[in-house]
Protein backbone atom coordinates (compact mmCIF):
# COMPACT_ATOMS: atom_id res chain seq x y z
CA UNK A 1 0.00 0.00 0.00
CA UNK A 2 2.96 2.44 0.72
CA UNK A 3 4.52 1.84 -2.40
CA UNK A 4 1.19 2.73 -4.28
CA UNK A 5 1.08 6.36 -2.54
CA UNK A 6 4.65 6.77 -3.16
CA UNK A 7 3.86 6.68 -6.95
CA UNK A 8 1.04 8.78 -6.87
CA UNK A 9 2.87 11.46 -5.02
CA UNK A 10 5.82 11.44 -8.08
CA UNK A 11 3.22 11.49 -10.83
CA UNK A 12 1.82 14.83 -9.15
CA UNK A 13 4.76 16.50 -8.45
CA UNK A 14 5.23 15.68 -12.23
CA UNK A 15 2.68 17.31 -13.44
CA UNK A 16 2.58 20.07 -11.20
CA UNK A 17 6.36 20.87 -13.13
CA UNK A 18 5.11 20.50 -16.46
CA UNK A 19 2.23 23.30 -15.38
CA UNK A 20 4.36 25.58 -14.31
CA UNK A 21 6.90 25.29 -17.20
CA UNK A 22 4.19 26.17 -19.77
CA UNK A 23 3.20 28.82 -17.62
CA UNK A 24 6.51 30.66 -17.66
CA UNK A 25 6.80 29.88 -21.61
CA UNK A 26 3.22 31.30 -22.20
CA UNK A 27 4.36 34.50 -19.98
CA UNK A 28 7.58 34.87 -22.28
CA UNK A 29 5.52 34.58 -25.58
CA UNK A 30 3.08 37.31 -24.67
CA UNK A 31 6.10 39.56 -23.43
CA UNK A 32 7.41 39.00 -27.14
CA UNK A 33 4.67 39.59 -29.14
CA UNK A 34 3.35 42.98 -27.27
CA UNK A 35 7.04 44.20 -28.29
CA UNK A 36 6.77 43.02 -32.01
CA UNK A 37 3.41 45.20 -31.79
CA UNK A 38 4.96 48.09 -30.33
CA UNK A 39 7.73 47.91 -32.92
CA UNK A 40 5.12 47.38 -36.52
CA UNK A 41 2.79 50.66 -34.71
CA UNK A 42 5.94 53.04 -34.63
CA UNK A 43 7.16 51.86 -38.37
CA UNK A 44 3.61 52.80 -39.56
CA UNK A 45 3.47 56.27 -37.58
CA UNK A 46 5.94 56.74 -39.26
CA UNK A 47 5.40 55.72 -43.15
CA UNK A 48 2.15 57.89 -42.86
CA UNK A 49 3.88 60.63 -41.35
CA UNK A 50 6.34 60.73 -44.42
CA UNK A 51 3.57 60.40 -46.56
CA UNK A 52 1.29 63.11 -44.89
CA UNK A 53 5.00 65.08 -45.36
CA UNK A 54 5.45 63.88 -49.27
CA UNK A 55 1.58 65.01 -50.16
CA UNK A 56 1.35 68.56 -48.20
CA UNK A 57 4.89 69.04 -49.79
CA UNK A 58 3.76 68.52 -53.47
CA UNK A 59 0.36 70.45 -52.18
CA UNK A 60 2.54 73.40 -51.58
CA UNK A 61 4.74 72.82 -54.68
CA UNK A 62 1.46 72.96 -56.86
CA UNK A 63 0.24 75.63 -55.30
CA UNK A 64 2.68 77.79 -57.58
CA UNK A 65 3.13 74.93 -60.54
CA UNK A 66 0.19 73.42 -62.84
CA UNK A 67 -0.80 69.47 -62.08
CA UNK A 68 1.22 67.20 -63.52
CA UNK A 69 -0.89 66.14 -66.92
CA UNK A 70 -1.90 70.03 -67.53
CA UNK A 71 -2.12 71.30 -71.42
CA UNK A 72 -2.99 74.93 -71.79
CA UNK A 73 -4.01 75.44 -75.17
CA UNK A 74 -2.35 72.54 -76.22
CA UNK A 75 0.56 72.61 -74.84
CA UNK A 76 2.25 71.12 -71.98
CA UNK A 77 2.51 73.19 -68.67
CA UNK A 78 2.33 70.12 -65.91
CA UNK A 79 5.24 70.88 -62.97
CA UNK A 80 5.70 74.07 -64.76
CA UNK A 81 4.63 77.88 -62.99
CA UNK A 82 3.14 80.39 -65.08
CA UNK A 83 6.32 82.03 -65.84
CA UNK A 84 7.78 79.17 -67.64
CA UNK A 85 4.68 78.43 -69.45
CA UNK A 86 4.57 82.19 -70.53
CA UNK A 87 8.16 81.55 -71.56
CA UNK A 88 7.15 78.40 -73.46
CA UNK A 89 3.99 79.95 -75.36
CA UNK A 90 6.31 83.04 -76.36
CA UNK A 91 8.72 80.50 -78.17
CA UNK A 92 5.99 78.72 -80.04
CA UNK A 93 4.14 81.92 -80.54
CA UNK A 94 6.90 82.95 -82.94
CA UNK A 95 6.79 79.90 -84.79
CA UNK A 96 3.28 79.30 -85.17
CA UNK A 97 1.72 78.51 -87.83
CA UNK A 98 -2.21 77.57 -88.41
CA UNK A 99 -3.03 74.69 -90.28
CA UNK A 100 -6.65 74.04 -91.43
CA UNK A 101 -7.83 70.89 -92.99
CA UNK A 102 -10.76 71.38 -95.40
CA UNK A 103 -13.87 68.48 -95.95
CA UNK A 104 -11.62 67.31 -99.15
CA UNK A 105 -8.92 66.80 -96.60
CA UNK A 106 -6.43 69.19 -98.36
CA UNK A 107 -4.16 71.01 -95.61
CA UNK A 108 -4.09 74.87 -96.41
CA UNK A 109 -2.33 77.02 -93.68
CA UNK A 110 -1.83 80.68 -92.17
CA UNK A 111 1.38 81.85 -90.71
CA UNK A 112 1.90 84.07 -87.27
CA UNK A 113 4.46 85.88 -89.44
CA UNK A 114 1.95 87.16 -91.94
CA UNK A 115 -0.60 87.89 -89.15
CA UNK A 116 2.29 89.93 -87.31
CA UNK A 117 1.27 87.36 -84.14
CA UNK A 118 2.69 88.15 -80.98
CA UNK A 119 2.58 87.21 -77.23
CA UNK A 120 -0.12 89.27 -75.31
CA UNK A 121 -0.11 88.00 -71.50
CA UNK A 122 -2.61 89.83 -68.89
CA UNK A 123 -2.31 87.21 -65.89
CA UNK A 124 -4.37 84.36 -67.87
CA UNK A 125 -2.09 81.66 -66.27
CA UNK A 126 -2.01 83.21 -62.47
CA UNK A 127 -5.64 83.15 -62.55
CA UNK A 128 -5.47 79.40 -63.95
CA UNK A 129 -2.81 78.59 -61.23
CA UNK A 130 -4.77 80.14 -58.71
CA UNK A 131 -8.21 78.45 -59.95
CA UNK A 132 -6.49 74.70 -59.82
CA UNK A 133 -6.95 72.58 -56.26
CA UNK A 134 -3.17 71.95 -55.72
CA UNK A 135 -4.28 68.89 -53.28
CA UNK A 136 -5.79 67.07 -56.02
CA UNK A 137 -2.06 66.70 -57.33
CA UNK A 138 -2.47 62.42 -56.89
CA UNK A 139 -5.63 62.35 -58.86
CA UNK A 140 -4.23 64.03 -61.54
CA UNK A 141 -1.20 61.77 -62.24
CA UNK A 142 -3.95 59.13 -63.32
CA UNK A 143 -6.07 61.63 -66.07
CA UNK A 144 -4.82 65.33 -68.50
CA UNK A 145 -6.46 68.24 -67.67
CA UNK A 146 -6.48 70.10 -70.65
CA UNK A 147 -7.06 74.03 -70.27
CA UNK A 148 -7.81 76.61 -72.55
CA UNK A 149 -7.55 80.19 -71.80
CA UNK A 150 -8.85 83.21 -74.03
CA UNK A 151 -6.41 85.66 -76.42
CA UNK A 152 -2.64 85.41 -74.87
CA UNK A 153 -1.21 86.97 -77.98
CA UNK A 154 -2.10 89.91 -80.45
CA UNK A 155 -2.43 90.08 -84.06
CA UNK A 156 -3.02 92.35 -87.28
CA UNK A 157 -7.23 91.71 -87.59
CA UNK A 158 -7.09 93.05 -90.99
CA UNK A 159 -4.12 90.76 -92.26
CA UNK A 160 -5.72 87.49 -90.75
CA UNK A 161 -9.37 88.76 -92.42
CA UNK A 162 -7.35 89.01 -95.65
CA UNK A 163 -5.68 85.71 -94.86
CA UNK A 164 -8.66 83.81 -94.57
CA UNK A 165 -10.43 85.42 -97.75
CA UNK A 166 -6.77 84.40 -99.76
CA UNK A 167 -7.81 80.52 -99.05
CA UNK A 168 -8.30 78.79 -101.87
CA UNK A 169 -10.85 77.17 -100.26
CA UNK A 170 -12.55 80.48 -99.28
CA UNK A 171 -12.51 80.73 -103.39
CA UNK A 172 -15.94 80.91 -104.92
CA UNK A 173 -15.03 79.19 -107.75
CA UNK A 174 -13.96 76.08 -105.47
CA UNK A 175 -17.13 76.24 -103.44
CA UNK A 176 -19.87 73.57 -104.51
CA UNK A 177 -22.78 73.77 -103.26
CA UNK A 178 -24.00 71.47 -101.11
CA UNK A 179 -27.13 68.75 -102.45
CA UNK A 180 -29.72 67.94 -100.37
CA UNK A 181 -30.40 63.88 -100.20
CA UNK A 182 -32.55 62.69 -102.79
CA UNK A 183 -34.59 59.91 -104.55
CA UNK A 184 -33.15 57.76 -107.07
CA UNK A 185 -34.42 57.42 -110.45
CA UNK A 186 -36.36 54.05 -110.79
CA UNK A 187 -34.13 51.58 -111.20
CA UNK A 188 -34.36 47.85 -111.29
CA UNK A 189 -33.93 47.99 -106.94
CA UNK A 190 -36.88 50.66 -106.93
CA UNK A 191 -36.66 54.13 -106.04
CA UNK A 192 -33.24 54.62 -103.51
CA UNK A 193 -32.62 57.21 -100.93
CA UNK A 194 -29.48 58.90 -102.65
CA UNK A 195 -26.92 60.42 -99.93
CA UNK A 196 -26.76 63.97 -99.23
CA UNK A 197 -23.73 65.55 -100.93
CA UNK A 198 -21.36 68.07 -98.50
CA UNK A 199 -20.26 70.30 -101.19
CA UNK A 200 -17.49 72.69 -100.48
CA UNK A 201 -19.41 75.95 -99.81
CA UNK A 202 -18.10 77.74 -96.48
CA UNK A 203 -20.35 79.61 -94.20
CA UNK A 204 -17.94 82.97 -94.02
CA UNK A 205 -19.14 84.08 -91.02
CA UNK A 206 -18.16 80.80 -89.56
CA UNK A 207 -15.06 80.42 -90.71
CA UNK A 208 -14.01 84.02 -89.36
CA UNK A 209 -14.97 83.17 -86.51
CA UNK A 210 -13.52 79.49 -85.79
CA UNK A 211 -10.24 80.37 -87.36
CA UNK A 212 -10.02 83.49 -84.91
CA UNK A 213 -10.73 81.30 -82.56
CA UNK A 214 -8.12 79.24 -83.62
CA UNK A 215 -5.55 81.91 -83.29
CA UNK A 216 -6.33 83.42 -80.08
CA UNK A 217 -5.95 80.33 -78.71
CA UNK A 218 -2.70 78.76 -80.79
CA UNK A 219 -4.89 75.61 -81.87
CA UNK A 220 -1.88 74.24 -83.75
CA UNK A 221 -4.70 72.38 -86.33
CA UNK A 222 -8.54 73.72 -87.44
CA UNK A 223 -10.71 71.08 -88.92
CA UNK A 224 -13.08 72.88 -90.90
CA UNK A 225 -15.81 70.34 -90.55
CA UNK A 226 -15.52 69.93 -87.10
CA UNK A 227 -15.46 73.69 -86.36
CA UNK A 228 -18.96 73.96 -88.23
CA UNK A 229 -17.33 76.02 -90.89
CA UNK A 230 -19.53 74.68 -94.09
CA UNK A 231 -23.09 75.30 -95.15
CA UNK A 232 -24.78 72.36 -94.79
CA UNK A 233 -27.39 70.04 -96.46
CA UNK A 234 -30.75 70.56 -94.85
CA UNK A 235 -31.98 66.73 -95.88
CA UNK A 236 -30.54 63.95 -95.07
CA UNK A 237 -30.50 60.02 -96.26
CA UNK A 238 -31.92 59.40 -92.92
CA UNK A 239 -34.60 61.80 -93.26
CA UNK A 240 -37.79 60.29 -92.32
CA UNK A 241 -40.00 61.82 -94.52
CA UNK A 242 -37.60 60.73 -97.41
CA UNK A 243 -37.14 57.41 -96.45
CA UNK A 244 -40.91 57.04 -96.33
CA UNK A 245 -41.44 58.81 -99.49
CA UNK A 246 -38.68 55.95 -101.07
CA UNK A 247 -41.40 53.26 -99.28
CA UNK A 248 -44.64 54.50 -100.59
CA UNK A 249 -43.12 55.00 -104.24
CA UNK A 250 -41.97 51.68 -104.50
CA UNK A 251 -45.71 50.03 -103.15
CA UNK A 252 -46.61 51.31 -106.33
CA UNK A 253 -43.63 51.45 -108.53
CA UNK A 254 -42.22 47.54 -107.83
CA UNK A 255 -45.33 46.08 -109.60
CA UNK A 256 -46.36 44.89 -113.13
CA UNK A 257 -49.19 45.13 -115.07
CA UNK A 258 -49.26 42.97 -117.68
CA UNK A 259 -51.81 43.44 -120.87
CA UNK A 260 -52.70 40.07 -122.38
CA UNK A 261 -52.98 41.23 -125.87
CA UNK A 262 -52.23 37.47 -127.49
CA UNK A 263 -48.82 36.69 -128.47
CA UNK A 264 -48.38 40.61 -128.70
CA UNK A 265 -48.59 41.02 -124.89
CA UNK A 266 -47.48 43.90 -123.24
CA UNK A 267 -45.76 44.17 -119.75
CA UNK A 268 -46.03 47.81 -117.92
CA UNK A 269 -42.72 47.34 -115.50
CA UNK A 270 -42.08 49.51 -112.80
CA UNK A 271 -39.86 52.05 -115.09
CA UNK A 272 -42.98 53.27 -116.36
CA UNK A 273 -45.48 53.08 -113.69
CA UNK A 274 -42.51 55.25 -112.10
CA UNK A 275 -42.95 57.94 -114.44
CA UNK A 276 -47.09 58.36 -113.77
CA UNK A 277 -45.99 59.30 -109.90
CA UNK A 278 -45.02 62.20 -108.09
CA UNK A 279 -46.25 63.00 -104.00
CA UNK A 280 -47.19 66.19 -102.80
CA UNK A 281 -46.62 68.22 -99.66
CA UNK A 282 -47.86 65.63 -97.17
CA UNK A 283 -45.82 63.06 -98.94
CA UNK A 284 -49.11 61.57 -100.64
CA UNK A 285 -48.34 59.49 -103.86
CA UNK A 286 -50.44 60.83 -107.13
CA UNK A 287 -50.66 59.45 -109.96
CA UNK A 288 -50.63 61.31 -113.17
CA UNK A 289 -53.94 60.23 -115.12
CA UNK A 290 -53.17 61.90 -118.28
CA UNK A 291 -49.51 60.63 -118.51
CA UNK A 292 -51.56 57.14 -118.49
CA UNK A 293 -53.76 58.51 -120.90
CA UNK A 294 -50.77 59.50 -123.09
CA UNK A 295 -49.49 55.55 -122.98
CA UNK A 296 -52.39 54.47 -123.83
CA UNK A 297 -52.87 56.59 -126.27
CA UNK A 298 -49.81 55.32 -127.63
CA UNK A 299 -50.77 51.91 -127.48
CA UNK A 300 -53.80 52.20 -129.40
CA UNK A 301 -51.66 53.56 -131.79
CA UNK A 302 -49.79 50.59 -131.84
CA UNK A 303 -51.56 47.87 -131.59
CA UNK A 304 -55.70 49.00 -132.77
CA UNK A 305 -56.25 47.24 -135.50
CA UNK A 306 -60.23 48.86 -136.20
CA UNK A 307 -59.31 51.75 -138.93
CA UNK A 308 -56.39 50.64 -139.79
CA UNK A 309 -55.65 49.89 -143.84
CA UNK A 310 -56.55 45.61 -144.03
CA UNK A 311 -54.56 43.75 -146.69
CA UNK A 312 -57.08 40.40 -147.52
CA UNK A 313 -56.88 37.82 -149.85
CA UNK A 314 -59.92 37.24 -151.75
CA UNK A 315 -61.93 34.29 -152.88
CA UNK A 316 -60.38 35.28 -156.61
CA UNK A 317 -56.42 35.33 -155.71
CA UNK A 318 -55.75 38.44 -156.03
CA UNK A 319 -55.06 40.70 -152.71
CA UNK A 320 -56.71 43.87 -151.85
CA UNK A 321 -56.13 46.57 -149.12
CA UNK A 322 -59.54 48.00 -147.28
CA UNK A 323 -58.84 51.57 -146.38
CA UNK A 324 -62.37 51.67 -144.60
CA UNK A 325 -61.78 49.44 -141.89
CA UNK A 326 -64.45 49.23 -139.26
CA UNK A 327 -63.82 46.21 -137.95
CA UNK A 328 -60.94 44.67 -135.49
CA UNK A 329 -58.93 45.50 -132.34
CA UNK A 330 -59.62 48.89 -130.66
CA UNK A 331 -58.58 49.91 -127.10
CA UNK A 332 -61.43 51.97 -125.30
CA UNK A 333 -58.67 54.27 -124.44
CA UNK A 334 -61.29 56.20 -121.56
CA UNK A 335 -61.86 52.87 -119.71
CA UNK A 336 -58.22 51.68 -120.07
CA UNK A 337 -57.21 54.98 -118.45
CA UNK A 338 -59.50 54.84 -116.00
CA UNK A 339 -58.29 50.56 -115.27
CA UNK A 340 -54.89 51.54 -115.30
CA UNK A 341 -55.52 54.08 -112.85
CA UNK A 342 -56.81 51.98 -110.63
CA UNK A 343 -53.84 48.70 -110.71
CA UNK A 344 -51.41 51.43 -109.84
CA UNK A 345 -53.17 52.41 -107.09
CA UNK A 346 -53.94 48.71 -105.94
CA UNK A 347 -50.11 48.30 -105.59
CA UNK A 348 -49.87 44.62 -106.73
CA UNK A 349 -49.18 42.58 -109.99
CA UNK A 350 -52.19 42.50 -112.15
CA UNK A 351 -53.25 40.40 -115.47
CA UNK A 352 -56.03 41.32 -118.02
CA UNK A 353 -56.86 41.62 -121.08
CA UNK A 354 -56.96 45.65 -121.84
CA UNK A 355 -60.45 47.35 -121.93
CA UNK A 356 -61.64 47.11 -126.01
CA UNK A 357 -64.44 49.09 -127.40
CA UNK A 358 -63.96 46.98 -130.27
CA UNK A 359 -62.61 43.20 -130.61
CA UNK A 360 -61.44 41.26 -133.25
CA UNK A 361 -61.47 37.35 -133.85
CA UNK A 362 -57.89 36.63 -133.19
CA UNK A 363 -54.37 38.02 -132.81
CA UNK A 364 -51.99 38.82 -135.41
CA UNK A 365 -51.80 40.02 -139.11
CA UNK A 366 -55.42 38.48 -139.71
CA UNK A 367 -57.18 39.48 -136.86
CA UNK A 368 -60.64 38.53 -138.48
CA UNK A 369 -60.33 34.83 -138.34
CA UNK A 370 -60.87 32.14 -140.14
CA UNK A 371 -64.75 33.03 -140.23
CA UNK A 372 -66.24 35.63 -142.95
CA UNK A 373 -68.41 36.88 -145.40
CA UNK A 374 -67.40 38.15 -148.30
CA UNK A 375 -69.05 40.25 -150.90
CA UNK A 376 -67.78 40.88 -154.40
CA UNK A 377 -69.69 44.16 -155.71
CA UNK A 378 -68.35 43.86 -159.49
CA UNK A 379 -69.11 39.82 -159.57
CA UNK A 380 -72.69 40.44 -157.32
CA UNK A 381 -71.20 37.44 -155.36
CA UNK A 382 -71.29 36.69 -152.21
CA UNK A 383 -68.60 34.48 -150.24
CA UNK A 384 -68.90 32.88 -146.62
CA UNK A 385 -66.07 30.80 -144.86
CA UNK A 386 -66.10 28.52 -142.30
CA UNK A 387 -63.44 27.89 -139.94
CA UNK A 388 -61.25 28.69 -143.04
CA UNK A 389 -63.46 26.14 -145.72
CA UNK A 390 -66.06 28.03 -147.82
CA UNK A 391 -69.54 27.23 -146.47
CA UNK A 392 -71.40 29.02 -149.02
CA UNK A 393 -71.30 30.99 -151.98
CA UNK A 394 -74.27 32.18 -154.01
CA UNK A 395 -75.20 35.17 -156.34
CA UNK A 396 -76.84 38.88 -155.00
CA UNK A 397 -77.96 42.04 -155.22
CA UNK A 398 -76.00 45.05 -154.03
CA UNK A 399 -77.01 48.90 -154.13
CA UNK A 400 -78.46 50.36 -157.18
CA UNK A 401 -75.66 52.21 -158.69
CA UNK A 402 -78.35 54.38 -161.08
CA UNK A 403 -79.96 55.41 -157.78
CA UNK A 404 -76.37 56.57 -155.90
CA UNK A 405 -77.40 53.94 -153.05
CA UNK A 406 -74.08 52.32 -153.60
CA UNK A 407 -73.33 49.24 -150.92
CA UNK A 408 -70.11 51.39 -149.17
CA UNK A 409 -67.35 49.28 -149.73
CA UNK A 410 -65.08 48.61 -146.59
CA UNK A 411 -64.94 45.73 -143.77
CA UNK A 412 -67.70 45.79 -141.07
CA UNK A 413 -68.70 43.15 -138.32
CA UNK A 414 -72.30 41.75 -138.14
CA UNK A 415 -73.84 43.87 -135.11
CA UNK A 416 -77.01 42.18 -135.09
CA UNK A 417 -78.83 39.16 -135.90
CA UNK A 418 -82.63 39.01 -136.39
CA UNK A 419 -85.37 37.05 -137.96
CA UNK A 420 -88.97 38.30 -138.85
CA UNK A 421 -88.31 41.89 -139.49
CA UNK A 422 -89.66 44.67 -141.12
CA UNK A 423 -87.18 47.14 -142.62
CA UNK A 424 -88.52 50.56 -143.03
CA UNK A 425 -86.71 53.58 -145.19
CA UNK A 426 -87.87 56.48 -146.81
CA UNK A 427 -90.17 55.29 -149.43
CA UNK A 428 -90.12 51.77 -148.66
CA UNK A 429 -91.17 49.03 -146.35
CA UNK A 430 -89.76 45.32 -147.34
CA UNK A 431 -90.54 42.48 -144.69
CA UNK A 432 -87.55 39.80 -144.23
CA UNK A 433 -87.31 36.61 -142.89
CA UNK A 434 -83.28 37.08 -142.18
CA UNK A 435 -81.83 39.84 -141.03
CA UNK A 436 -77.76 40.56 -140.52
CA UNK A 437 -76.86 44.08 -140.40
CA UNK A 438 -73.13 45.23 -140.93
CA UNK A 439 -72.89 48.94 -141.93
CA UNK A 440 -75.80 51.44 -140.20
CA UNK A 441 -78.71 50.24 -142.36
CA UNK A 442 -76.65 48.15 -144.53
CA UNK A 443 -77.10 44.57 -144.14
CA UNK A 444 -77.49 41.26 -145.51
CA UNK A 445 -80.58 39.64 -145.59
CA UNK A 446 -83.14 37.74 -148.28
CA UNK A 447 -85.15 39.30 -150.85
CA UNK A 448 -88.26 37.47 -151.52
CA UNK A 449 -89.79 40.32 -153.71
CA UNK A 450 -86.30 39.24 -156.27
CA UNK A 451 -86.70 36.31 -158.38
CA UNK A 452 -82.93 36.70 -159.91
CA UNK A 453 -79.72 37.65 -158.66
CA UNK A 454 -76.34 38.74 -160.10
CA UNK A 455 -75.38 39.54 -163.13
CA UNK A 456 -75.98 43.55 -163.53
CA UNK A 457 -79.62 44.03 -161.80
CA UNK A 458 -77.35 46.65 -159.51
CA UNK A 459 -77.06 49.35 -161.89
CA UNK A 460 -80.32 50.19 -162.63
CA UNK A 461 -82.51 48.15 -160.11
CA UNK A 462 -80.26 47.47 -157.44
CA UNK A 463 -81.06 47.49 -153.55
CA UNK A 464 -81.02 50.74 -151.07
CA UNK A 465 -77.39 49.39 -149.93
CA UNK A 466 -78.38 45.85 -148.60
CA UNK A 467 -77.06 43.06 -149.60
CA UNK A 468 -79.75 40.55 -151.14
CA UNK A 469 -79.97 37.22 -151.35
CA UNK A 470 -82.39 34.27 -152.10
CA UNK A 471 -84.23 33.28 -149.09
CA UNK A 472 -82.69 29.69 -149.02
CA UNK A 473 -79.31 31.44 -149.31
CA UNK A 474 -79.84 33.88 -146.76
CA UNK A 475 -81.35 31.23 -144.23
CA UNK A 476 -78.31 29.34 -144.23
CA UNK A 477 -76.17 32.38 -144.00
CA UNK A 478 -78.08 33.02 -140.94
CA UNK A 479 -76.74 29.63 -139.25
CA UNK A 480 -73.73 30.05 -140.31
CA UNK A 481 -72.48 33.66 -138.81
CA UNK A 482 -72.68 34.86 -135.70
CA UNK A 483 -72.74 38.93 -134.40
CA UNK A 484 -69.50 39.97 -134.97
CA UNK A 485 -68.31 38.01 -137.59
CA UNK A 486 -66.56 40.28 -139.98
CA UNK A 487 -67.83 41.32 -143.67
CA UNK A 488 -65.79 42.56 -146.35
CA UNK A 489 -67.05 44.33 -149.27
CA UNK A 490 -65.11 45.39 -152.06
CA UNK A 491 -64.60 45.77 -156.13
CA UNK A 492 -62.97 44.10 -157.85
CA UNK A 493 -63.27 45.31 -161.94
CA UNK A 494 -61.37 42.55 -163.50
CA UNK A 495 -64.48 40.13 -162.64
CA UNK A 496 -67.18 42.28 -163.41
CA UNK A 497 -70.28 41.09 -164.45
CA UNK A 498 -71.15 44.32 -165.98
CA UNK A 499 -67.74 45.89 -167.82
CA UNK A 500 -67.44 49.85 -167.07
CA UNK A 501 -67.26 50.16 -171.17
CA UNK A 502 -71.37 49.28 -170.39
CA UNK A 503 -71.56 51.91 -167.14
CA UNK A 504 -70.07 54.39 -169.20
CA UNK A 505 -72.90 53.60 -172.21
CA UNK A 506 -75.90 53.50 -169.75
CA UNK A 507 -74.66 57.25 -168.42
CA UNK A 508 -73.94 58.50 -172.22
CA UNK A 509 -77.70 57.33 -172.93
CA UNK A 510 -79.13 59.28 -169.76
CA UNK A 511 -77.26 62.54 -170.58
CA UNK A 512 -78.76 62.08 -174.06
CA UNK A 513 -82.23 61.06 -173.20
CA UNK A 514 -82.13 64.91 -171.31
CA UNK A 515 -82.63 66.02 -175.74
CA UNK A 516 -81.54 69.72 -174.82
CA UNK A 517 -84.33 70.72 -173.33
CA UNK A 518 -83.49 70.42 -169.03
CA UNK A 519 -86.57 70.07 -166.98
CA UNK A 520 -87.56 69.24 -163.53
CA UNK A 521 -88.48 66.17 -165.11
CA UNK A 522 -84.70 65.54 -166.47
CA UNK A 523 -83.44 65.06 -162.55
CA UNK A 524 -83.91 61.31 -162.48
CA UNK A 525 -81.75 60.74 -165.43
CA UNK A 526 -79.06 63.42 -164.60
CA UNK A 527 -78.86 61.77 -161.23
CA UNK A 528 -78.56 58.25 -162.67
CA UNK A 529 -75.96 59.60 -165.29
CA UNK A 530 -73.77 60.81 -162.62
CA UNK A 531 -74.14 58.22 -159.80
CA UNK A 532 -72.35 55.67 -163.12
CA UNK A 533 -69.97 58.59 -163.74
CA UNK A 534 -68.75 58.68 -159.89
CA UNK A 535 -69.34 54.70 -159.70
CA UNK A 536 -66.34 54.29 -162.68
CA UNK A 537 -62.97 54.24 -161.78
CA UNK A 538 -61.11 57.61 -162.68
CA UNK A 539 -59.07 55.60 -165.66
CA UNK A 540 -62.33 54.93 -167.38
CA UNK A 541 -64.59 57.93 -166.54
CA UNK A 542 -63.42 59.15 -169.76
CA UNK A 543 -65.58 56.49 -171.60
CA UNK A 544 -68.29 59.29 -170.61
CA UNK A 545 -67.94 61.00 -174.29
CA UNK A 546 -70.50 63.69 -173.03
CA UNK A 547 -69.65 64.63 -169.36
CA UNK A 548 -69.64 68.10 -170.02
CA UNK A 549 -72.67 68.02 -171.15
CA UNK A 550 -73.55 65.96 -167.93
CA UNK A 551 -72.28 69.23 -166.16
CA UNK A 552 -74.19 72.06 -168.18
CA UNK A 553 -77.53 70.27 -167.70
CA UNK A 554 -77.01 69.95 -163.65
CA UNK A 555 -76.04 74.10 -163.73
CA UNK A 556 -78.98 74.38 -165.97
CA UNK A 557 -81.05 72.42 -163.69
CA UNK A 558 -80.18 73.91 -160.13
CA UNK A 559 -80.79 77.35 -161.98
CA UNK A 560 -84.16 76.02 -162.98
CA UNK A 561 -84.60 74.91 -159.04
CA UNK A 562 -83.14 78.48 -157.80
CA UNK A 563 -85.54 80.37 -159.72
CA UNK A 564 -88.43 78.53 -158.99
CA UNK A 565 -87.80 78.93 -155.42
CA UNK A 566 -88.08 82.11 -155.67
CA UNK A 567 -91.02 82.86 -157.61
CA UNK A 568 -92.52 80.68 -154.65
CA UNK A 569 -91.02 82.66 -151.80
CA UNK A 570 -92.12 85.69 -154.18
CA UNK A 571 -95.86 84.26 -153.96
CA UNK A 572 -95.80 83.15 -149.89
CA UNK A 573 -95.29 86.56 -150.06
CA UNK A 574 -98.23 88.11 -151.65
CA UNK A 575 -100.41 86.26 -149.28
CA UNK A 576 -102.27 87.90 -146.63
CA UNK A 577 -101.23 87.55 -142.82
CA UNK A 578 -104.71 87.50 -140.75
CA UNK A 579 -103.89 88.32 -137.46
CA UNK A 580 -105.14 88.86 -134.11
CA UNK A 581 -106.40 92.06 -133.14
Amino acid sequence: MRVQRCGCRKLRDWNNKMAETQTTKKSRTQKQTGKAKKVLGLILLITVLGIAAVYIAFSLYYRTHFLPNTTINGIEAGGQNAAAVEDEIRDQVHAYTLSIQTNSGEIETISGEEISISPDFHGELDELLAAQNSFTWPAALFKGNALTVGTMVSYDNVALEDAIHALDCMQPENMLPPQDARLSDYTEEGFVVLPEDYGSTIDTAAMEQAVTDAVSTMTPMLDLTKAGCYILPQVTAEDDKLVTLASKLNNYAMHTITLDMGPDTRTITGETIAGWLSADENNDIQVDKQAIARYVEDLAKETDTYGVPKDFSTSYDQDITFQSVYYGWKIDQAAETEQLLSDVQAGRDITREPMYEYRGASRGDKDYGDTYVEVNLSAQHMFCYKDGVLALDAPCVTGCVGKGTITHVGVYPIYSKETDRDLVGENYRSHVNYWMPFDAGEGLHDATWRSSFGGSIYLTNGSHGCVNLSNSVAGQLYDLVEVGTPVFVYRMDSTATASEAQMASMAVSAINSVGGMVSLASEPALVRARNIYNYLSPENRGLVTNYDQLVNYEAQLASLKSQLSAAQAAALAQIPVIGNE
